[in-house]
């Protein structure tokens, strides 16, 4: 199985791809506009989408936040930007007084929502927009 992440490295750049080098010789909107737009291409990718959408494992560090946090878990909030396939809110959904997991790719939120639970809380957003209006109410 490839490992979490290879379909993103893998996948085709395209062939008009400006030179996103150490040159910048594009004003700065007009590359962050390309890789946004990239990477948006990436999230969606179907191969990508399952790859996220099998991954189950929590990293070192995430199994050490759970370790450190577990007692206080069911009085928690929590925000998972960029949930992807739902990897940590298999973890961590379950035992959060509200969980709410965002990612701007609506294939991403589908693989989340149709994995876990569909009464956990996934939505469709950019963090750069309505990220933390949506979580926290501001």
């Amino acid at each position: 199985m490839p490992r979490l992440g290879e379909a993103a490295s893998q996948a085709k750049r395209p062939e008009t791809a400006p030179n996103l080098g150490l040159k910048l010789n594009l004003p700065c909107w007009l590359m962050l506009s390309f890789r946004s737009r990239r990477n948006n291409q990436v999230w969606r990718d179907p191969a990508v989408v399952a790859e996220y959408a099998r991954a189950a494992d929590l990293q070192p560090a995430e199994r050490t936040v759970l370790a450190l946090l577990e007692p206080a878990l069911a009085s928690m909030d929590m925000l998972d930007i960029g949930v992807g396939g739902g990897r940590t809110a298999l973890h961590f959904a379950h035992r959060m007084r509200l969980y709410v997991g965002i990612d701007y790719s609506p294939e991403m939120i589908a693989a989340c929502r149709a994995r876990l639970a569909p009464a956990r809380n996934y939505r469709l957003c950019g963090v750069r927009r309505q990220g933390a209006r949506l979580f926290f109410g501001r």
